[in-house]
C-alpha cells in the first residue's frame, strides 16, 4: 500500500510571503545606515580644509537636526572628519564628565538655522597644522575656532574652541 503524499501545513502558508515581504522592508533600512555613513565619508575632501569644515557642519548639524547624534551613532563617519587621537580624547572627555555640552558645537543647544549657514573664514595654514573660524547661523551667529591636522589621510578637526561674543 501506498502512502498519500505529505501535505504542507496550510495554515502557515500564508506566512511565507508575509515574512518575504518584512525581510525586503528591513534590508533598505539597513543599508541606510551604512550609506549615511558612506556618504559622510565620501564627501570628506582630505585636501581642502576649508571646505572639509563646511561640509563636516552642515552634515554634523543635519544628523542632529534629524535626531542623530554623530559622535555616538555614526562613529565611522566621525573619522572621516576628526582625527582618531581627537575621537578618543572627546570620548574619554564624555566618559569621565569632562564636558557638558557638545564638543563640535560647545553649546547644549542646536539653533534652527545653523544647518544651512556654515561659514569658514580666517583660515591659515602652516605646514600641516590650519586654524580656521567656523560661524554657525546667521540669526545669533555663533562663532569657534577649530583646529586641524593634516595627516596620511588628509586633513582632520582636532580641537575647537568657543569664541565668546
Amino acid at each position: 500500500m501506498t502512502q498519500p503524499a505529505a501535505r504542507p501545513d496550510h495554515k502557515l502558508q500564508h506566512l511565507i510571503p508575509l515574512c518575504l515581504a518584512l525581510c525586503c522592508l528591513a534590508l533598505p533600512a539597513s543599508h541606510a545606515v551604512a550609506a549615511t555613513a558612506a556618504s559622510a565619508s565620501a564627501t570628506a575632501p582630505a585636501n581642502d580644509p576649508a571646505l572639509l569644515l563646511t561640509r563636516f557642519y552642515g552634515w554634523y548639524l543635519d544628523e542632529f537636526d534629524h535626531g542623530r547624534s554623530p559622535l555616538t551613532d555614526q562613529p565611522r563617519a566621525m573619522q572621516a572628519w576628526v582625527s582618531r587621537a581627537a575621537l578618543k580624547r572627546i570620548r574619554a572627555g564624555f566618559a569621565s564628565g569632562r564636558y557638558d555640552s557638545d564638543y563640535f558645537t560647545r553649546t547644549q543647544d542646536i539653533l534652527e538655522d545653523w544647518p544651512a549657514h556654515v561659514a569658514v573664514s580666517k583660515l591659515s595654514q602652516q605646514g600641516h597644522k590650519a586654524t580656521a573660524i567656523v560661524t554657525l547661523g546667521r540669526q545669533s551667529p555663533w562663532s569657534l575656532r577649530v583646529q586641524l591636522s593634516l595627516g596620511a589621510e588628509g586633513w582632520r578637526i582636532e580641537t575647537v574652541t568657543a569664541l565668546h561674543p
